[in-house]
């Protein structure tokens, strides 16, 4: 079936067929789920935390990338299904930590500088638990608290091995809604609003600049204790040097509204990024007391991003969008509408600001929602999903955005489309899994990940709205069955190109694939990481019919690309290689098949274009190889008075 569906991808694609150059030339599929990934700040390598679904006293899991490099579970009569992971640049492994698994996390990856980072977990429960059910390799040192609260920082240093806790919020002493129908109007996530939330970054390396959700009484560092004002659901915006210390914070919010944070990102120079929502007149969502503009006794749920200084005062401040469901969301829960908003990511690029959002609603059968655009514009919508019968909910508006916004904050353009190309929809989502509509930065363009499932060969219409309120729209064929597709955007928001990766998943709960990651690896390389479910079936290659994997567990992939069409800074003057390098990856030695002449003359180069090795092909076109560092390789060769060049991995 996945054979097909390969094959479907180049029978439906809108776009023209992939040159010639773009190829996977490596994966490598390790144990666990892989539930964050991203790279440090100063380059220096990459940070991965992760899950491990099966433990016992004799588990020993591979984490490597170019080789096996074997990571036991258990030590000092415990079993850890959690860790994180340091690779250096290369993506060989420099420093492990590992964590229990007695209470449920939501980590976030705050990379420093020195390939420090400070990893912010987020228990699922309301409740405090002592640091005895927090085990570590390193032990963790300099607890800010005697307990484990709702939010816990910890700093790991690989180069020291050391684990630090350095910020700590309580757990509320009470949870109580600000008005009914207030959580799910606003997450829908079965009972967590945290999942899936970023409330922290990092500024200079140093500076960690976090917001967190007060819901009762809660204490910051067991030193600073903070009330929520008449049952709202308010913010505190801590502030921690974390060279020297120095912890400062401030009660955000007001008694007449309520607000959370959905996503913070850090900006050049000495500035963040921060989306969230409000509801209620006379509300600050920043220490500088900035507010949304409202009509009096307005009900509205107000989606917003905001830029800020280092210091936390505000620039700018611009409302994506607004909302509310016809019924009163006041009165039980069979007439709540419930709501996902996600900020997937914000991204920097020159003096633009790049939003990836989603918003889905679920309300009651004959419910409509009054949706408000960026334009001001009010629209009733009563029904986005046909209504299939289960249960008695109904889907009025599921939308996946990307805005722009200018350097004083205006939205000067916005690309989206509707969820209905994936045919039918539920609680779980079907086969679309966790899939984040996460946008990424890859040299002069911008990737945008999505999943789907459609029953059938559809069309999807992806809509660009510019400034005046102008549609233009784009129309791309997929075929029926499930996968991933990653749209290649221009800064003026135009779809470039896109890459279609399918999968199956026959199993009887589902499953899918996820991806997490797409950095610039290097020259035209490029890496993408995610996770793979039990069961699920793939080749992860968008450019042809590559082997086959199956994941036989919750696994994680690392794919390695060449895309020289992705870097158009990069000058490719070579003539298409002529010769083809076996095996690959391999080990000792590399051979080459396809030349003619004899005696030819090789130069190899690292990935970051320094050279390691020269000299004249033997007669068998035989290169021993072996005493190379692990990695991916650049071969050229002089040949037929011209130059060519292939690539090959060593591990």
């Amino acid at each position: 079936m996945i054979k097909h569906v390969l094959y479907l991808v180049f029978l439906f694609s809108f776009f023209s067929a992939v040159p010639q150059g773009n190829e996977l030339i490596y994966k490598k599929i390790i144990q666990g789920t892989a539930q964050k990934f991203e790279p440090f700040t100063d380059h220096s390598g990459f940070g991965l935390y992760i899950y491990w679904t099966n433990t016992n006293d004799e588990t020993e899991e591979d984490i490597g990338i170019w080789e096996n490099v074997g990571q036991s579970l258990y030590a000092d009569s415990g079993n850890y299904r959690y860790g994180y992971i340091v690779y250096n640049s290369n993506f060989e492994v420099n420093g492990v930590a590992l964590f229990g698994n007695s209470i449920t996390w939501y980590p976030d990856i705050l990379s420093a500088s020195n390939q420090k980072s400070v990893l912010d977990f987020k228990s699922s429960l309301n409740t405090t638990y002592n640091l005895e059910f927090l085990p570590t390799i390193p032990s963790i040192t300099n607890h800010p608290s005697s307990s484990f609260g709702r939010n816990y920082f910890l700093e790991f240093d690989p180069t020291s091995n050391v684990l630090n806790g350095v910020l700590n919020f309580s757990s509320p002493s009470i949870s109580l809604e600000p008005y009914s129908g207030f959580y799910s109007s606003v997450f829908a996530l079965n009972g967590n609003s945290d999942n899936g939330i970023k409330q922290s970054v990092i500024l200079n390396d140093s500076l960690l600049i976090t917001y967190l959700n007060i819901q009762g009484q809660q204490t910051l560092n067991e030193t600073t204790e903070y009330t929520n004002l008449n049952g709202q659901m308010n913010l505190v915006r801590a502030e921690l040097n974390l060279n020297t210390q120095a912890l400062a914070s401030q009660l955000i919010g007001s008694a007449t509204g309520s607000q959370v944070v959905l996503k913070v990102a850090a900006g050049e120079p000495n500035v963040l990024y921060r989306t969230g929502l409000v509801r209620g007149n006379n509300t600050p969502i920043s220490i500088s007391n900035t507010e949304l503009e409202m009509v009096a006794n307005d009900s509205l749920y107000h989606v917003y991003i905001t830029k800020e200084t280092i210091t936390g005062q505000t620039e700018w401040l611009t409302e994506l969008y607004a909302y509310n469901n016809v019924f009163a969301d006041t009165s039980d829960i069979f007439s709540q509408i419930q709501v996902r908003n996600r900020t997937h990511s914000i991204v920097e690029v020159d003096n633009s600001v790049f939003v990836s959002n989603s918003f889905r609603a679920r309300a009651n059968e004959g419910d409509s929602l009054l949706y408000r655009d960026f334009f001001n514009a009010n629209y009733m919508l009563a029904e986005n999903f046909p209504y299939h019968g289960i249960g008695s909910y109904h889907i009025p508006y599921a939308v996946s955005e990307v805005y722009k916004l200018d350097e004083n904050g205006s939205i000067t353009g916005r690309l989206n489309y509707l969820y209905t190309m994936y045919g039918f929809e539920s609680n779980s989502d079907l086969g679309l899994g966790n899939q984040s509509n996460y946008l990424f930065e890859v040299a002069d363009k911008l990737a945008w990940v999505h999943g789907y499932y459609s029953v059938n060969d559809t069309t999807a219409t992806f809509t660009y709205t510019d400034s005046n309120g102008n549609d233009q729209n784009t129309y791309i064929d997929f075929p029926a069955g499930k996968g991933l597709f990653i749209l290649w955007l221009d800064t003026d928001l135009n779809i470039l190109n896109h890459w279609l990766i399918p999968y199956e998943n026959n199993s009887l709960f589902g499953g899918s694939m996820q991806i997490n990651s797409i950095a610039h690896y290097n020259s035209d390389t490029l890496l993408i990481q995610g996770n793979l479910s039990a069961h699920t079936i793939t080749t992860l290659d968008p450019f042809g019919d590559s082997e086959m994997i199956t994941a036989d567990d919750r696994q994680s992939f690392f794919a390695f690309y060449s895309s020289p069409e992705l870097f158009t800074d990069i000058k490719n003057t070579e003539k298409p290689v002529s010769f083809r390098i076996f095996p690959n990856p391999t080990s000792e030695e590399i051979k080459l098949k396809g030349l003619e002449e004899k005696n030819i003359g090789y130069t190899i180069f690292d990935i970051s274009g320094r050279m390691v090795k020269k000299g004249n092909l033997s007669d068998s076109n035989t290169i021993h190889v072996g005493e190379l560092s692990k990695g991916i390789y650049i071969l050229e060769i002089g040949y037929a008075g011209d130059r060519a060049t292939g690539k090959f991995v060593l591990q």
